[in-house]
């Protein structure tokens, strides 16, 4: 024992396995491309235990339905990312609510999880979401840095507060007046916030367009005061889920729909890039209604070609997210369908024995310009990414 040293159980010579070399990382990264090349990627870098993994795709499901994500895609979204993670998982998506099962091979049990939030829209919080989820399925950060750089995020504060965005609604009636014709404190009130709204909008229209100059137009008016609690961001979303089978969610929603307010932070690189597809959006909207007459389906849908073409060509050349660049683009979308099919004022032409067909010719009109950007959107998907190299991760766009 004199001369001799004592090894430690973790010492290679005891336990057999070869010790580390310094282009251990470098054979790696080497693995980690190779991967890539043949179309099946795992993580080789910054490799983190099974539960933490697990926790990185519950916190990103939570992240998703919190901030808007397109309710279609959310599930294909996780999918990939327990793809990517080599995590046994499947998922079901209900209106407000994830359900993920984890197994174990081994054990042969699994784990079933529920996440439930509430549905939002906030375009800032959503793409920092999404350039998360990138670093994660890119192997650039580990699953459990993700899952604390998702709960930072989820922890911040609203860019903008109730006040302001309430501003930010009236000028967004004011703007869209000329070119193209909210929460409430009380719970019991918000259930007929948009009725309420709806009405006075009305009543306050009406009266002016009586009005015996005449310089007051109804069908502006009326347009203008609503077109932020129209519905058609929900019915749109809602033919999205129906076209990719998602048959539960996307019926619900088809009935029972609401208005997001935007939240997407003023110094943003994106910015420009929304107001560059938003202008494309309307120019072309308008160039086709001058051309197709009574197909506001078919004007639709070649707006959304090209909003879709923009903003995955801006996410594969880019890298950026796609899903926040086009929104307000689409948004732009639907009131001009509404009004190249004849807007509002439609509803008050005719005689009494039409009254109420005429009152069901608006959504009828609303569900005909989704269906056209429907089409359009999917349609943009599939010959921008019928070329190039395969993605990593799952499509977050329309």
């Amino acid at each position: 024992m004199g001369g001799e040293t004592l090894l430690d159980d973790d010492d290679p010579r005891v336990t057999g396995v070869k010790p580390n070399r310094i282009d251990d990382e470098d054979k790696a990264r080497e693995n980690f491309k190779e991967s890539l090349k043949l179309g099946d990627p795992t993580i080789v870098l910054n490799v983190n235990t099974i539960p933490d993994r697990q926790k990185f795709i519950l916190r990103l499901a939570k992240a998703l339905m919190t901030y808007g994500a397109p309710s279609h895609r959310i599930e294909s979204q996780l999918i990939a990312a327990a793809r990517v993670l080599e995590v046994d998982a499947s998922f079901v998506h209900l209106p407000s609510i994830i359900i993920a099962a984890f197994g174990d091979p081994a054990s042969n049990q699994s784990e079933t999880h529920f996440v439930k939030s509430g549905g939002g829209l906030d375009l800032g919080k959503l793409h920092k979401t999404h350039a998360i989820y990138r670093k994660v399925v890119h192997d650039e950060i580990g699953a459990k840095d993700g899952t604390l750089e998702l709960t930072k995020l989820m922890r911040q504060k609203p860019i903008y507060g109730l006040r302001i965005r309430c501003v930010l609604a009236l000028l967004c009636s004011a703007i869209i007046c000329p070119i193209g014709f909210g929460a409430s404190k009380s719970a019991l009130y918000s259930n007929v916030f948009e009725i309420s709204a709806a009405m006075m909008v009305s009543f306050v229209a009406r009266g002016l367009s009586s009005v015996p100059s005449g310089i007051f137009c109804y069908s502006a008016i009326s347009s203008a005061g609503v077109v932020l609690i129209l519905p058609g961001y929900m019915v749109l979303c809602s033919s999205l889920e129906l076209a990719s089978k998602n048959l539960i969610s996307g019926s619900v929603k088809m009935v029972l729909f609401g208005s997001f307010a935007s939240m997407q932070p003023l110094k943003s690189m994106q910015l420009p890039v929304m107001v560059f597809i938003s202008c494309a959006a309307f120019a072309a909207n308008k160039a086709a209604n001058r051309y197709i007459f009574n197909r506001s389906d078919v004007v639709s849908a070649i707006g959304a070609f090209v909003v879709g073409v923009l903003g995955n060509l801006y996410s594969r050349v880019f890298r950026g997210t796609a899903f926040v660049v086009m929104v307000n683009g689409i948004g732009f979308l639907i009131p001009s369908g509404i009004a190249a099919a004849g807007g509002l004022a439609q509803n008050y032409r005719g005689s009494e024995g039409d009254q109420y067909s005429s009152g069901l010719s608006l959504g009828f009109r609303m569900v005909q310009v989704a269906i056209g950007v429907t089409v359009g959107l999917f349609g943009s998907g599939l010959i921008v990414y019928s070329f190039g190299s395969r993605k990593r991760g799952a499509l977050f766009a329309f």
